[in-house]
């Protein structure tokens, strides 16, 4: 069964529905700090990440110093709140763990599986 806006080619895969269902459980947590949590260190990672690669590519030094500012003060924000989290709520960080850790492995098997999959004409 394919899923997905009319004319894609997509086919339905396991690892699509679980970072579904991984969705579907921080939407259902009993409180709001896990997912503010989640989100701000989200946020925090692809920002820093946006700002180093900007640093690489940047032509102008001025621009350059920027961006990896702007890596060093996100991972510096992220290392606080991990150890905030680590302190406060260990169950939160446990489980922001593991959805990390779930959505890495899933990526890269969905990536594996749309490597090795052989086009049908």
């Amino acid at each position: 069964m394919k899923i997905g806006c009319p004319g894609d080619d997509h086919e339905r895969s396991p690892d699509v529905a679980a970072l579904a269902v991984l969705g579907r459980v921080f939407a259902v947590l009993p409180g709001i700090n896990q997912l503010l949590a989640f989100g701000s260190l989200t946020f925090l990672g692809v920002f820093g990440l946006i700002d180093h690669l900007h640093a690489r590519t940047a032509q102008r030094r001025g621009e350059r110093l920027l961006g990896h500012a702007g890596t060093v003060l996100c991972t510096a924000a992220v290392v606080v709140m991990v150890v905030q989290l680590a302190i406060d709520d260990p169950v939160t960080l446990a489980f922001i763990t593991a959805c990390l850790v779930g959505v890495a492995v899933l990526r890269s098997l969905h990536v594996r599986r749309r490597r090795h999959a052989t086009p049908t004409a």
